[in-house]
């Protein structure tokens, strides 16, 4: 669903000079994966699932998104107040997806900081449903 995904990316970057997760980042947010020695912190998103849904009418995509956030700052703090950041610009937002009428995101979960080979990360999933317009 390649209209969510510059959805999502729209949005990041409507949030630039905003005080909120897009300079938290520095920009840096990926698609699926960061680029070989990313600099620090950044976030990645992924579709984990994608799920076609009907009535006799309409058509929806039902779409679980993943939002990792890495930093090597000592502690967790950068990482937690990113992960903030994030749920301010996502929670119930309003997505502008082409070919499609978004209907809600909502936040399913969230897990971390947890910390591996001195980076925290923390993960944030989504349900985003849209109907096919």
């Amino acid at each position: 669903m390649i209209d969510l995904l510059d959805a999502i990316i729209d949005k990041f970057d409507a949030d630039s000079g905003q005080g909120g997760l897009y300079d938290a980042l520095g920009g840096r947010l990926y698609f699926d994966e960061a680029p070989q020695d990313p600099t620090f912190p950044y976030g990645a998103f992924k579709l984990v699932s994608d799920t076609h849904e009907a009535t006799f009418t309409t058509g929806f995509e039902n779409v679980l998104v993943q939002f990792d956030i890495f930093s090597e700052a000592s502690g967790v703090s950068e990482a937690g107040e990113a992960e903030e950041d994030l749920w301010n610009l996502f929670d119930e937002c309003a997505l502008t997806i082409d070919n499609y009428t978004h209907v809600y995101m909502h936040r399913d979960f969230s897990t971390g900081p947890f910390r591996a080979d001195d980076v925290w990360q923390v993960s944030t999933q989504y349900r985003v449903l849209a109907e096919k317009s």
